[in-house]
């Protein structure tokens, strides 16, 4: 996350060459920002916090300048070879598989975005020195981090999307040699940024990438900071992104969701409470899941970075600075399991303000999810629910109601389920 995410909607009207969403591909991945290659959290805690939160998957970043202090000479540093324990303490966990993030200057090339022919091959030698010290670990590799946003370059600009795709491709060729079976992802996009994203797409550097990953913050978005605003920018991309496909006869490249989320606080310009967050947190990721472009949604993320509550990027964790569990954490640990294991995963607009997602998380099992934006919320009729529904993801008041149930939904998800209904239940708006 960068000053750079308000970067976003710019776009919307380019041309480049309610709906239900089909259920998202199996191999979905949640995880979460984690940082200890900023020297914020050790290992131990880290992973034992991930796992309490049902997480498969941590993002961190193993910086250049730390990974390579003298020409050719890989390792060694301490805070980096946290990161390295974290990722393979990761992948040692079932399912669990690392992203790392590939990035920032390094002085011995001159610092800044690596931009000489000496600089952009040192960040490949460097990316395949990364990609060999994990290459058990089934490493998620993402390339840099927000170069349309300037993030890296000193002085701070824009990095264009034409020097991204230089570097970016030289860094996954030789990724591809040492590592054939680590992923790898270009863009890293602070926000949705169509004019960039099109002109790295004309560049044809995403051949040689396994995904596309980007950051949808919707926080700063003056007029609607929802869960549902970045769920639009993500189909926005994933349109961008089949129609490249289809222009030079390739597959969609997937969505890799590596940054999301909503900071906490009463005195940050662009805070919210931390039961908003919840519900926006709940909301973004089952809509998300619904989508099958969506291979993965990493939280920003685990624990706060700061104690200062006037900093934005200080109140954005699942934790707080003590380890306390913030709603958004009981939302993600409730979730999880249904989230890398569930199926048929849909989502539909009742109305504009009005959603539902329904899916099963295990065989046999149903859940309806209900949710409003309105102020005030809206009041649905829900029929079809006695004697096989309840209230909750995994049990909770049987629903003996004869007939309709009337039910107001607002900004935090209803969610009811069954584990032997034949039928969905049908959804109605009263008011």
């Amino acid at each position: 996350m960068t000053r750079h995410s308000g970067i976003f909607a710019a776009a919307v009207g380019l041309t480049f060459w309610c709906c239900t969403a089909p259920a998202a591909a199996a191999g979905f991945l949640l995880g979460a920002g984690t940082h200890v290659g900023q020297g914020r959290q050790y290992v131990g805690p880290v992973l034992e916090r991930v796992e309490r939160l049902g997480f498969r998957s941590v993002r961190d970043e193993l910086y250049w300048a730390r990974f390579e202090k003298a020409r050719g000479s890989y390792g060694g540093d301490v805070t980096a070879e946290r990161v390295v324990d974290l990722f393979e303490g990761v992948s040692r966990r079932p399912n669990g598989r690392p992203l790392v993030v590939l990035d920032y200057g390094n002085r011995l090339y001159g610092g800044g975005l690596p931009l000489s022919p000496q600089a952009v091959e040192g960040f490949a030698a460097y990316a395949e020195a990364v990609a060999r010290r994990l290459a058990g670990s089934r490493p998620i590799l993402e390339i840099w981090n927000e170069w349309n946003g300037g993030m890296g370059a000193h002085p701070p600009a824009a990095g264009r999307a034409e020097d991204y795709a230089r570097l970016a491709v030289a860094a996954a060729r030789r990724i591809r040699a040492v590592a054939p079976d680590a992923t790898v992802l270009m863009g890293a996009t602070a926000g949705y940024d169509g004019k960039w994203t099109d002109s790295l797409l004309a560049t044809g550097a995403l051949r040689h990438a396994d995904g596309f990953s980007v950051h949808p913050y919707s926080f700063r978005h003056a007029s609607d900071r929802s869960p549902e605003q970045a769920i639009r920018w993500l189909d926005l991309l994933d349109g961008k992104l089949r129609r490249w496909a289809g222009a030079v006869a390739l597959p969609p490249p997937p969505v890799y969701v590596t940054e999301i989320g909503w900071p906490v606080s009463g005195k940050a310009a662009d805070g919210i409470s931390e039961a908003r967050q919840a519900a926006f947190a709940e909301r973004f990721l089952l809509l998300a899941r619904a989508r099958d472009y969506v291979r993965g949604v990493w939280w920003y993320e685990l624990a706060d970075g700061g104690r200062d509550a006037r900093k934005v990027e200080h109140v954005f964790g699942l934790l707080r600075p003590d380890g306390s569990p913030r709603a958004a954490a009981a939302v993600i640990a409730r979730w999880s399991a249904c989230m890398h294991g569930g199926a048929g995963f849909e989502a539909r607009a009742v109305t504009p303000s009005v959603h539902q997602v329904s899916g099963s998380c295990r065989p046999g099992h149903r859940f309806l999810a209900l949710w409003s934006s309105a102020p005030g919320g809206t009041r649905l009729s829900v029929d079809g629910l006695a004697g096989s529904w309840y209230r909750g993801l995994d049990g909770g008041g049987r629903i003996d109601t004869p007939g309709p149930l009337s039910l107001r939904v607002g900004e935090s998800p209803v969610v009811l389920a069954s584990d032997a209904a034949a039928d969905w239940p049908r959804v109605a708006v009263v008011e």
